[in-house]
């Protein structure tokens, strides 16, 4: 739910790793055997998948547990020591049952929760702060009053916006001031 799904979940996953290593440092001044290596990858690559599979389960329990412990209100629910140090991404919490849970048990007693879970509150304000940040308008655009435009130049009204040139508009007076440029030349040259 808040580790990341790369870390190293079980022992026999470890052991093949270090296996693995064993194997390169004592065959590093010997050709090594291609296939050896092959099937000690695989093996690796097969415990890794089996440990992941295994956190998924285990993540998706916990989201269930949780989500049964909100919709029936309960008040006593164990909360796994892994769980009390929350994390966020730039401020933001993952959105999960065990965050709505937690937000819930907040609203009931706000300063009894905030006392016996300080860094679970600070994690809940600053995700409730940067969510109020996000959820703006959209930004109005304003014309700049230190820019002046020219005597008699008409100022569209807040709101609406200039059309710009075409790019194949600019791109053909370019080439047009480009050809006569050098036909320009061609003719003080000859003149």
């Amino acid at each position: 739910m808040l580790a990341s799904p790369n870390r190293w979940k079980s022992r026999r996953a470890k052991s093949l790793l270090s296996a693995l290593i064993l194997v390169s440092a004592f065959c590093a001044g010997r050709p090594v055997d291609a296939a050896a290596m092959k099937t000690l990858h695989a093996r690796s690559q097969q415990a890794q998948a089996v440990a992941l599979a295994r956190y998924t389960r285990a993540e998706q329990r916990l989201d269930d547990y949780y989500a049964q412990a909100l919709a029936a209100q309960r008040l006593n629910v164990f909360v796994p020591a892994v769980l009390r140090n929350i994390q966020s991404e730039g401020g933001l919490l993952h959105e999960s049952s065990f965050v709505a849970y937690m937000r819930w048990r907040w609203s009931l007693a706000p300063s009894r929760f905030a006392f016996y879970h300080p860094g679970i509150v600070r994690a809940i304000i600053t995700d409730h702060q940067i969510r109020q940040t996000l959820v703006t308008s959209p930004p109005v655009a304003t014309p700049d009053p230190s820019i002046n435009p020219a005597p008699g130049g008409v100022i569209p009204p807040p709101g609406v916006a200039t059309p710009e040139p075409s790019s194949v508009l600019i791109a053909g007076v370019m080439a047009a001031a480009g050809i006569w440029m050098k036909w320009r030349r061609g003719e003080t040259a000859r003149g």
